[in-house]
C-alpha cells in the first residue's frame, strides 16, 4: 500500500484532472487506491473520485481500463453511480486510473463495523438486493 500513500498531491485545490474534476479532501484509502471528494468544475457539482494506481506496463493499463469499462455498465439502486473514468500521470509511480463516482454523504462504514458486528438483518438487506 505504499504506492497509494504516495499521492503526488499535496495542495490538492491545485489539482485539475481532465481538465475538470478539481481535487479536495481525501475521504478514503484502502488497498486499491485513495477517494477525494472533488468538484466537477464543468456541472458545478461535488463528486468522489476514486485515484487507483496502475501497473506499469501498457497492456496491463489497457486491462485496467477494459475492467473500467465493465464497471460503466452496471447499474444498480444499491450501487454508487460511475459518472466518468480516464487515467493521468500525476503520480510519480506512474498512470493512475480515476474513476468520478457519485458522492453518498454519510458515516463511512469502517467506523459502523469498528463498534461491534452488524445485525444480521442489516447484512441480509443490502447483500439480498444486490445478488
Amino acid at each position: 500500500m505504499e504506492h497509494v500513500q504516495d499521492l503526488a498531491i499535496n495542495s490538492s485545490t491545485d489539482v485539475l484532472l481532465d481538465g475538470r474534476y478539481r481535487l479536495l479532501e481525501q475521504i478514503g484509502c484502502g488497498s486499491m487506491g485513495t477517494v477525494h471528494r472533488a468538484r466537477d468544475e464543468s456541472l458545478g457539482r461535488d463528486v468522489a473520485i476514486k485515484l487507483i494506481p496502475t501497473r506499469a506496463s501498457p497492456d496491463d493499463l489497457r486491462h485496467d481500463q477494459d475492467e473500467v469499462k465493465v464497471l460503466a455498465q452496471l447499474n444498480h439502486h444499491n450501487l454508487v453511480t460511475l459518472f466518468d473514468a480516464g487515467s493521468d500521470l500525476l503520480d510519480t509511480q506512474g498512470p493512475r486510473i480515476f474513476l468520478v463516482i457519485e458522492l453518498i454523504h454519510g458515516p463511512a462504514l469502517r467506523g459502523r463495523i469498528s463498534r461491534g458486528p452488524l445485525p444480521p438483518l442489516d447484512l441480509g438487506r443490502p447483500a439480498y438486493a444486490v445478488a
